[in-house]
């Protein structure tokens, strides 16, 4: 009987213990800084692992923060954490989670940013990338703006100083064939993802 006590004890104190656990996993966010960085109630901010969206000034900029707002501001999210901690600029590198969807999916399924891999923090970046190329054939987000017009795919035109950072190289390195068609040799090592020293 004091055994099925005891027993009775530690079970009701793991179970305390494993929905305190439980609650400290969800986060409210607060702010929405662009649309792969937000700003949580404790302070901390969050740096989306494996996606990039425009940057304020660029095509899409309002559209993929917008976006972020109305998914995301003022609500409850988990997050998960992959190899590294944080980035060179003190943010917290994570997946995020609304009710088990994959946000940084989500951002790059509605065309609103790129599959953007960075090792060693790679482990769901397959995943975004093919949600990235579902919404490139659907022509929806980023994607229905760009034209041949804006971007020249058919001569070496730009070095990667021509651009005002590495997503918008890598647009326009996608836009025009990727690793198929890279006729102005910005990807040197050949690994997909061009301009890296701007990152």
């Amino acid at each position: 009987m004091k055994k099925l006590y005891l027993f009775g004890i530690f079970l009701l104190i793991f179970l305390i213990t494993f929905t305190s656990a439980k609650k400290q996993e969800e986060f409210l966010v607060t702010k929405i800084i662009d649309g792969d960085t937000i700003k949580l109630e404790n302070g901390q901010t969050i740096r989306l692992i494996c996606v990039n969206t425009p940057e304020k000034g660029e095509l899409g900029f309002e559209e993929a923060t917008n976006y972020l707002k109305s998914t995301i501001l003022n609500k409850k999210i988990k997050l998960k954490k992959d190899i590294s901690e944080k980035d060179k600029y003190d943010r917290l590198l994570r997946y995020i989670y609304l009710n088990n969807t994959l946000i940084n999916e989500l951002i790059a399924r509605k065309g609103y940013g790129t599959a953007s891999p960075f090792e060693p923090d790679t482990k769901f970046c397959a995943k975004i990338f093919k949600s990235e190329q579902k919404a490139k054939k659907e022509k929806i987000g980023i994607w229905k703006k760009l034209t041949t017009s804006q971007f020249i795919c058919t001569m070496n035109t730009y070095n990667c100083n021509d651009f005002t950072n590495q997503s918008e190289a890598q647009r326009v390195f996608d836009y025009c064939g990727g690793t198929s068609n890279d006729i102005h040799k910005l990807d040197r090592n050949k690994d997909g993802i061009v301009c890296e020293s701007m990152s």
